[in-house]
């Protein structure tokens, strides 16, 4: 096992590698691929690390975006040893992108100690010039004395190939770009131009290499290496992106241009290993690597397909052969690969299923930006054999075919037509015989979207024995509105950071939790307010019953358990959201207490006050005592505890919960889900009514006397009735709500506002024959229904603000200003609905996103006294693309109000 202590010197590290000799250019040649660096588990890395081995790769760039998070110290520990016992190598990859999204922010120094510990390790990938290989994905937004003064820290001894595609003159290869940054690298890596453009980087076509090529010429010139970036496609539909980038020929086409041009090129980096959320990987996508909602959705596509065809292209790039010369891979008759997209261009995808069943926001459900490029066409790629003359390709797609004739050794590439249905590809040789198949896969759909989402990442066929065909019956479905139901298993109380799951909208049911010893809880007394209502008067030969209202104090009994239970989550929160904490409180059931009422001692009833606590609580407020101690108690709002009894010592055992009051959840598989004894159970009570929000006054009300249940002569209407109005009931009876409502909720229907018309009382002959206490009582009953029922007002509703666009902005937006400092401005304003930016007082007016000179994008609110929500400002910027505004432009509002993106010169939220 490999281990640098930490702090070791960082010339003493690296003068622990082996440094060879400088080969000439032509002689370098290696492939790695981009692998994202995750809390993943031992036995997949060890997997993925032997498959990339048997494809033919030379190793890993592993991607770390934060450095300081605790996994990946012990994730390289395990990747660097298995690695070193395999023949493989790794290098780090700085993801400064990633790395400044950090909370805080991290840049360059903060790789210093992992550069320390593992630039000496074995499996560390040795650079051209005999130096430890370092590269990255961006450029941090540093300047070249800084990056010199990374490399002053290891003694210059490194070899660093960086993507600094992101600073100005780099895809031009400008001397002025040589001139600062030529001293700080020892080659080039280009990201962006690995894709069909977009945003003003990439190809014309999927595959074009020409954006390399000037970069490719000033490496050269300048004695320095290269790094080419080799990937299927681009599409991503998560983390507030939404895009499309053409892959049906992008990964054959690069491969082609990049053997055609193998003598200037010196490495080849394949993006991406396992960048699920991205779409183009090509190894297996685990399951513990993301679970969020949106990124689920389509990331499930298997693409290890691809692997095989990748190892002939490594193969034929590490001889500095073309593609005519490639063979299939390993001892394999052919090697190839079909592929294509799970919908039609002309499938729409029903917005409100989607919706419903994932929870999403608009955006994500809404079709990618760059799907207009998007065609109905399958793809393939094929390796043939020699002497493989005359062979062809038949395609049946829903159940028309294509046949594509002229096959010969080498790598043969292309479209085929794509109709709804079935899928199916097989190679045939001269003789007509069937070679392999490409079969099995998912259906195509004209109708309907399977995934609820315009989902654009293929599903890849590995040509190789005939596999059964599946049946075309996939729709858009998932958990609905509350209907998924997670029971969480009992071990998350002794988990020191557990974490829930589920794709929301969902209820967790939490397990119960038994404690070390009996708790005992003592809840404080009660108040409760109720009416009384009696006979009091007649009118027009109707009894009219007086009601009053007495209040009494309640004790509720101690309660003594060794099992705390907890109320159901209802976790709806979701647009947007992919983790969150979400607050839990206890649910402890209080028995029923047995109450008279003082003045008519015949009538008793049972007062339930439901489960405990009533409002939110500090789940912390419950302590224990072990048995024979004094008895430790806690009152009803967690504050303080108090001890009696007889004697003993007293010892407080909280319950594991009681150090925290939430735990996060997150969108994704549910998890953990309960599968032994020890599970919760689904609400009973306090199902509809969160902790802390009583029911409205008149509905808690018991009722008390003969007049309970007579609201067509003027008693009350409730159904929580104590007395001989009540239904089916006499002389007393249980008045309380078995089914246990909201602080013991007494659930009732008041009477109708219109019992009395207190208009025509003066002229009832029956309410001049009544006594002033007997008006009064009367009277009180109007009153009260009044305050209840009150008379319906109107108001004219605000007609909606009229809107108006332009496209005007500063003259730098047509030059200077990229449209991703503008994306980048919108989609890091805080989204929820409050009315958080504006002109008013001292709110800040918008956001904004710049290059390393601070030059780049806002987007702000202006007008006197405006305001408006990260998502109202979201939506804007929508309406202003709609409107065909590229960058820059104005939402103009008709209360005087605009909602404006342009161009800034300074900005402090840079690259």
């Amino acid at each position: 096992m490999f281990r640098y202590r930490k702090g070791r010197t960082a010339v003493a590290v690296i003068a622990a590698s082996a440094v060879f000799a400088t080969p000439s250019l032509a002689e370098v040649k290696k492939v790695f691929a981009h692998y994202m660096v995750g809390d993943s588990t031992t036995e997949h890395r060890h997997q993925d690390i032997l498959d990339a081995k048997a494809m033919g790769l030379n190793g890993f760039s592993l991607n770390i975006g934060d450095p300081t998070q605790d996994f990946v110290r012990s994730t390289l520990n395990d990747m660097f040893d298995f690695a070193a016992s395999n023949d493989f190598t790794l290098h780090i990859s700085m993801d400064l992108w990633a790395a400044g999204d950090a909370k805080p922010k991290r840049s360059v120094e903060d790789y210093h100690d992992l550069f320390v510990d593992f630039l000496g390790h074995p499996a560390w990938e040795i650079g051209a010039n005999g130096f430890p290989m370092v590269t990255t994905f961006a450029d941090g937004g540093l300047h070249n004395d800084t990056w010199q003064k990374w490399r002053d820290s290891f003694a210059n001894q490194v070899f660093l190939i960086p993507d600094f595609d992101g600073t100005e003159g780099y895809y031009s290869a400008d001397p002025g770009w040589w001139e600062y940054w030529g001293n700080v690298v020892d080659g080039l890596f280009s990201w962006e131009a690995s894709w069909p453009i977009r945003d003003g980087k990439g190809g014309s076509f999927p595959g074009d290499i020409s954006p390399d090529q000037p970069v490719i010429k000033g490496v050269l010139e300048h004695k320095k290496y290269y790094m080419i970036g080799l990937s299927p496609l681009q599409y991503k539909n998560a983390y507030s992106t939404n895009i499309y980038r053409d892959g049906q020929l992008n990964l054959p086409e690069r491969m082609f241009e990049i053997l055609s041009h193998a003598s200037d090129i010196q490495y080849v980096d394949v993006l991406t290993w396992n960048d699920g959320p991205e779409s183009h990987y090509i190894g297996n996508i685990w399951p513990e690597q993301n679970e969020d909602v949106a990124p689920s959705l389509y990331m499930k596509a298997p693409h290890t397909g691809w692997q095989d065809l990748v190892g002939s292209f490594i193969t034929a790039f590490r001889t500095s052969v073309g593609a005519s010369a490639m063979r299939p891979h390993g001892g394999d008759t052919v090697t190839g690969a079909y592929w294509y997209r799970s919908i039609l261009t002309s499938t729409t995808c029903d917005l409100e299923a989607a919706r419903y069943s994932t929870g999403l926001e608009d955006f994500y459900l809404n079709k990618p930006d760059g799907i207009d490029r998007a065609e109905d066409i399958a793809a393939y790629a094929i390796v043939l054999p020699d002497g493989a003359s005359g062979w062809s390709l038949k395609v049946t797609s829903g159940g028309q075919q294509d046949t594509i004739t002229g096959l010969k050794a080498g790598l043969n590439y292309g479209n085929s037509l794509l109709k709804a249905g079935v899928q199916r590809a097989e190679i045939v040789n001269a003789a007509g015989e069937t070679i392999a198949v490409a079969s099995g896969g998912r259906c195509v759909y004209a109708d309907t979207c399977p995934d609820c989402i315009y989902n654009m990442n293929p599903t890849v066929l590995k040509f190789s024995d005939a596999k059964d065909d599946q049946t075309c019956n996939e729709v858009c479905s998932g958990p609905r509105d509350g209907s998924e139901v997670v029971f969480i298993d009992p071990s998350i109380w002794s988990q020191s950071a557990p974490n829930l799951g589920c794709v929301p909208p969902c209820t967790f049911i939490l397990p119960p939790e038994t404690l070390v010893s009996a708790t005992t809880i003592s809840i404080a007394p009660v108040t409760e307010t109720m009416e009384e209502t009696w006979p009091s008067a007649t009118r027009g030969g109707t009894v009219i019953y007086g009601t009053k209202t007495v209040t009494t104090v309640i004790t509720i009994p101690a309660i003594t358990t060794t099992v705390i239970e907890y109320s159901n989550i209802v976790w709806d929160k979701t647009q947007g959201v992919s983790t969150t904490d979400i607050t839990f409180w206890y649910s402890i059931r209080v028995p029923g207490v047995t109450l008279t009422d003082k003045d008519h001692p015949e009538i008793t009833w049972t007062y339930s006050l439901g489960p405990w606590p009533t409002g939110t609580m500090r789940s912390g407020g419950v302590t224990s005592t072990t048995e024979g101690g004094s008895g430790t108690t806690t009152d009803d709002d967690g504050s303080g505890t108090t001890t009696k009894g007889n004697g003993g010592s007293t010892t407080d055992h909280p319950p594991p919960s009681a150090t925290r009051t939430t735990i996060p959840a997150s969108s994704g598989s549910a998890k953990p889900t309960c599968t032994s004894d020890g599970c919760g159970h689904p609400c009973r009570v306090n199902c509809d009514t969160p902790p802390g929000v009583k029911p409205p006054p008149g509905i808690d009300l018991p009722c008390i006397g003969l007049g309970c249940g007579s609201n067509s002569n003027g008693g009350s209407s409730q159904h929580n009735c104590v007395g001989s109005g009540c239904s089916g009931g006499g002389g007393g009876g249980d008045g309380g709500d078995e089914d246990g409502d909201e602080d013991g909720g007494f659930a009732g229907t008041p009477a109708p506002a219109d019992t009395f018309d207190k208009d025509e009382t003066e002229a009832d002959p029956d309410w001049a024959s009544m006594s002033s206490e007997q008006a009064a009582l009367a009277t009180q009953i109007w009153d009260y229904w009044d305050s209840l029922y009150p008379e319906p007002t109107t108001t004219t509703p605000e007609p909606p603000l009229k809107t108006t666009y332009d496209c005007d902005g500063s003259g730098n937006c047509g030059t200077i200003l990229q449209v991703k400092y503008c994306d980048h401005a919108i989609n890091s304003l805080q989204r929820n609905d409050d009315q958080i930016y504006g002109t008013k007082d001292n709110m800040i007016d918008g956001n904004c996103y710049a290059n390393s000179n601070g030059q780049g994008c806002k987007i702000f609110v202006a007008g006197d006294g405006c305001t408006m929500s990260g998502n109202e400002m979201w939506w804007a910027n929508q309406d202003l693309r709609e409107y065909g505004c590229d960058k820059c432009g104005s939402v103009h509002y008709s209360n005087g109000c605009r909602l404006t993106v342009n161009y800034v010169a300074e900005c402090d939220n840079r690259e």
